[in-house]
């Protein structure tokens, strides 16, 4: 097997990262304008995404979720992590955070959940797809399962963890929705990678301060021996969280849907208020008309001109289909979500209650209870206002308004709209004196006072605003009834009462922030304690690092500027206390002389047993991979305690040197090497299951390509294939 280099390509937009998926031969190039692109082995693009920020906003980081289905990114100066599904390119979630993440990684952990025991897959219908036609932009919940939607896999043997860390803190997230596990880190280091051993119930943390390079084991055995409940808890909170967007989508759908048709009849009520020059408010003369039977020149011109008998239809009829939809919304999705995130809350507070020792866990899931059947019962109510808006108020008015233009415009009148019944006109001149009374306001501009005219048709509106109702509910609720009767309901755990103050909109932004507060402790573990810690270097001339668990062994390494040369460090989980180490350093010959000069080591990372490094030669850039794991090195590692005063980069007196030159002849055995023609590597990202590396240079504008297992080929291709230089650029 030997290195190859495959093709490369350029860029127009610098690039700022680039990640491997272990599962698919695809490389995530994020760059400075905050695009994400997705490209094959042979840069053919899969897909690109603009910056989610207004503003142009660098991609800083990202990581693929172990099964390759999901990958996260984080943006220089956003507080957010975004999770993008590979397959669509839609965005499943995106994790708020207190602060900007300036390191994340997933981590995948060998425990299933259990889905054997998840029986809302018997008593829960499941959630309906929201039609293309009235959410064109929520792509996930077009087709496929709902409660799937955040692409949690129900088939994958393992649980994935985001690890994100902020200003003195490690947290990982279950499934990048809420933190499991935290852990306290000096605010004056930075971490910069993390291994988890299983085995050990150890988090191993690559830290740097401006004095060291450091790694630090945290023992983590009470997390570990608490996974059975955060198993148990783990299918129903994920669920919730789905069904908790998927709420938030279907009410965001009516609060656009109304406020399509509210904007209509407003923008033309609001500009015929403005220009009219009589006194008097709008609804004043829609009164004088159905009173007298006869409008005001004003009013006669707007009808006539502006609304027009085809406009009034439309309106109508827009209006008609909007009180229908938000029904059917109601009915077939808001109410299903609802339900189904009461099902999953009381699963939740089952689980808490039967712990004895966190009662007041379990009442804050119960405060999420009662806050869910408000919304339900708000909504239930909501409905019904519509249902009466709908069937008299608002029809009666447009069946009496539609007569009205049909006459002025000489028009001919159908039976149903002329037969207005002397119990409709009391109904019509309630509805325009609650509606039609605008509300006026003046601003000053440079041509002088600038009237400004605003009606509020609130009665079904008021319920999708984040505002108190300004008309309560005043029909008679049975419910309501029973329990003001009967004191004794009031105590039983499961009984609720309706809200009359709040709105819809406003009990469901309450509830959907406190699920988000009380779920992001529900099941945390704190550590704070330093199992063991290994100082590598106390040198702060440290370019470049990297960290990785291969099996049972945690494999790290960094390159130092002042020496030029790679320290690799191994610790096994078997006997974390004993620390082997070795460090290399790269030379090649001189020409017509036995001199051998220094080569700079650019990038180096762990790739399984090995480490692959980028040299910066003269004129020439190599890519050399070094096996660990060679019998020939075996007699070079140096065997050490753990001892957190030691510095085993500050102590290194031998190094395994390294002749390019022998490696370019193929008389080395524990490595290999290609060479390419480029300016200094500034990036290299390695998939250890795709065997491929990328590198980054020319000013970050060149990504480059690199099979690190090939098969050999004659001489005569190599070198054909080692002066390639192909000039396609990307104009991302």
């Amino acid at each position: 097997m030997v290195l190859k280099r495959l093709e490369d390509k350029g860029f127009v937009t610098p690039v700022t990262a680039l990640r491997w998926s272990d599962k698919m031969d695809l490389l995530a190039v994020g760059n400075s304008k905050g695009e994400l692109s997705l490209f094959r082995l042979t840069w053919q693009k899969v897909w690109t995404l603009p910056c989610p920020s207004a503003t142009a906003c660098p991609v800083a980081d990202m990581s693929w979720r172990p099964d390759g289905r999901v990958i996260a990114v984080s943006y220089k100066s956003l507080t957010e992590i975004h999770l993008f599904d590979i397959d669509t390119a839609f965005t499943v979630h995106m994790l708020k955070l207190p602060s900007h993440p300036y390191y994340m990684q997933w981590i995948g952990l060998n425990d299933k959940i259990d889905s054997e025991n998840c029986i809302d897959e018997k008593f829960l219908p499941p959630l309906p797809n929201l039609p293309k036609t009235i959410a064109p932009e929520l792509k996930i919940y077009h087709e496929g399962r709902v409660e799937l939607a955040k692409k949690v896999p129900a088939d994958d043997p393992q649980l994935y963890l985001l690890a994100v860390a902020e200003a003195g803190e490690l947290r990982f997230f279950n499934y990048a929705l809420y933190p499991i596990l935290v852990i306290s880190i000096d605010e004056k280091r930075s971490v910069v990678k993390v291994a988890l051993n299983q085995d050990t119930a150890t988090v191993s943390c690559l830290l740097r301060s401006e004095e060291s390079l450091d790694v630090w084991n945290f023992d983590c055995v009470d997390f570990f021996s608490a996974m059975p409940h955060v198993l148990k808890l783990t299918d129903p909170i994920l669920k919730l969280f789905s069904c908790v967007e998927y709420v938030n989508s279907v009410i965001q759908v009516m609060v656009d849907n109304w406020e399509d048709v509210l904007g209509e009849i407003q923008m033309k009520l609001a500009k015929f208020s403005n220009d009219k020059s009589s006194s008097g408010s709008v609804g004043d003369e829609f009164l004088m008309t159905l009173v007298f039977g006869k409008p005001s020149a004003e009013l006669l011109h707007f009808l006539v001109n502006d609304l027009t008998s085809k406009g009034c239809k439309n309106l109508r009829d827009s209006a008609a289909n909007t009180f229908s939809l938000m029904c059917d919304l109601i009915e077939g999705h808001l109410f299903n979500g609802l339900r189904a995130m009461l099902f999953h809350l009381q699963t939740i507070y089952g689980v808490m209650k039967s712990r004895i020792n966190e009662p007041q866990k379990a009442q804050s899931i119960y405060d999420c209870i009662k806050m869910t059947a408000s919304v339900i019962l708000k909504a239930n109510e909501m409905l019904l206002v519509i249902e009466n808006y709908r069937k008299h108020d608002f029809v009666c008015f447009f069946k009496w308004l539609y007569g009205v233009v049909l006459r002025l415009c000489d028009e001919p009148i159908p039976p149903e709209v002329s037969q207005m019944s002397q119990r409709e006109l009391p109904v019509v001149a309630k509805f325009i004196k609650e509606n039609l009374q605008e509300e006026v306001t003046y601003e000053e501009t440079l041509d002088g006072r600038l009237r400004k005219a605003k009606f509020k048709i609130e009665k079904v509106g008021q319920y999708l605003t984040k505002e108190d109702l300004k008309v309560q509910y005043s029909a008679q609720n049975d419910w309501a009834e029973l329990l003001r009767n009967h004191a004794s309901l009031k105590e039983c755990e499961f009984i609720f009462e309706p809200n009359r103050e709040n709105s819809l909109r406003q009990l469901f932004v309450a509830l959907q922030e406190t699920i988000v507060s009380e779920f992001s402790h529900v099941s945390k573990y704190a550590i704070s304690t330093v199992k063991s810690e290994i100082c590598l270097q106390e040198s702060p001339l440290i370019s470049n690092y990297d960290l990785k668990m291969v099996k049972d062994t945690m494999f790290s390494c960094s390159v130092f500027d002042d020496s030029n040369a790679v320290l690799v460090t191994k610790v096994s989980s078997s006997n974390s206390e004993v620390v082997n180490s070795i460090a290399f350093k790269f030379e090649v010959s001189c020409q017509n002389s036995s001199k051998m000069t220094a080569v700079k080591v650019s990038q180096a990372v762990i790739y399984e047993s090995s480490v692959c490094c980028a040299l910066k030669g003269e004129g020439v850039n190599h890519l050399v991979v070094v096996d660990l794991q060679n019998q020939s090195l075996e007699s070079l590692w140096r065997t050490s305690s753990c001892d957190s005063k030691k510095s085993f980069g500050s102590s290194i007196r031998q190094y395994r040197k390294i002749n390019i030159s022998e490696l370019t002849s193929g008389t080395e055995s524990e490595a290999k090497l290609v060479s390419f023609r480029a300016s200094e590597v500034s990036r290299l990202n390695v998939s250890s299951a795709r065997r491929l590396a990328a590198a980054l240079y020319q000013s970050d504008r060149r990504i480059c390509f690199f099979d690190l297992e090939a098969e050999e080929e004659d001489d005569d291709d190599d070198d054909a294939e080692s002066s390639m230089e192909v000039s396609n650029v990307d104009n991302q």
